[in-house]
């Protein structure tokens, strides 16, 4: 599957748009080609050790922070919810920064592919959260829920307060029977209101703690790279990273995150769907 998607976004750099309806076609055969065995596609990757603690806690609520536009993030996400459902009894409901919930994928590959060519959120919204890596990450938790007791759910929402409207869809889907596993921007897992460019700003994570659910809030950082974002501008810019002693390790206060996993170097993922 990685190889489907590595051609996938070669093709994507090199061909003109025009070609693009050639380039899924290419991009399904060799997915269909890689994707056997399906166990070694749903496999999980080790994860570190204290990250596994923290998972075999139990709590309610999950939230996961990355920066957009990368393959790796998207990759470790897959593990966390992987891993988890090796360490837990409970339901569990993936949570995803999408708005477009007429996006199909539990009835197969092409319900996916074809939800996202028709998705107006993927054909326009270009920073990064709708990139090959996350297409591939939907595929794959896909096919994961098609395997085991697991849902899907996008939040994402537009209002006067975006973030109280995010806290509230995900408290929500908050049960006890029931794991909450939530993918978003690194912005909005803080559990504390703030950031370093708006100490007024609000952040999901901030109000989901106000509303008392028992929560973890994970940050991805890395040790430097490239990532599709949109800064000055939409597509490649590269980032310092940060390097640490440990891989998983407690965050400061300052962060307003619990923990950071460091993920190492990252490397850009295209958008899926281009007009």
């Amino acid at each position: 599957m990685l190889f489907s998607v590595a051609c996938y976004e070669f093709v994507l750099v090199i061909f003109h748009r025009d070609l693009e309806d050639i380039v899924f076609r290419i991009f399904i055969i060799f997915s269909v080609l890689t994707l056997l065995p399906v166990d070694l596609a749903l496999a999980c990757e080790k994860i570190p050790h204290d990250l596994r603690k923290i998972l075999s806690k139990g709590s309610d609520l999950i939230l996961v922070g990355e920066l957009h536009g990368t393959n790796e993030s998207p990759a470790k996400f897959y593990d966390i919810v992987c891993n988890l459902e090796n360490l837990t009894s409970r339901k569990i409901t993936v949570a995803f920064e999408f708005q477009d919930k007429n996006i199909m994928f539990l009835n197969g590959y092409n319900d996916l592919l074809d939800g996202v060519k028709s998705s107006s959120e993927w054909k326009l919204n270009h920073d990064g959260k709708t990139s090959v890596a996350m297409y591939e990450l939907l595929q794959r938790i896909r096919a994961l829920s098609e395997k085991n007791d697991l849902e899907v759910m996008f939040f994402d929402g537009e209002g006067d307060d975006r973030e109280l409207l995010l806290a509230k869809n995900i408290y929500a889907s908050v049960s006890n029977d029931r794991i909450v596993v939530v993918f978003t921007g690194n912005r909005h897992n803080q559990i504390k209101h703030g950031n370093v460019w708006d100490e007024y700003s609000k952040n999901m994570g901030a109000y989901l703690t106000e509303m008392n659910v028992d929560l973890v809030s994970i940050n991805l950082i890395h040790t430097g790279g490239k990532a599709w974002v949109c800064m000055d501008d939409c597509g490649i810019h590269e980032f310092k990273g940060v390097f640490t002693e440990s891989e998983f390790f407690k965050a400061n206060e300052q962060s307003r995150y619990q923990y950071h996993w460091n993920i190492g170097p990252i490397t850009y993922s295209v958008p899926m769907v281009r007009l």
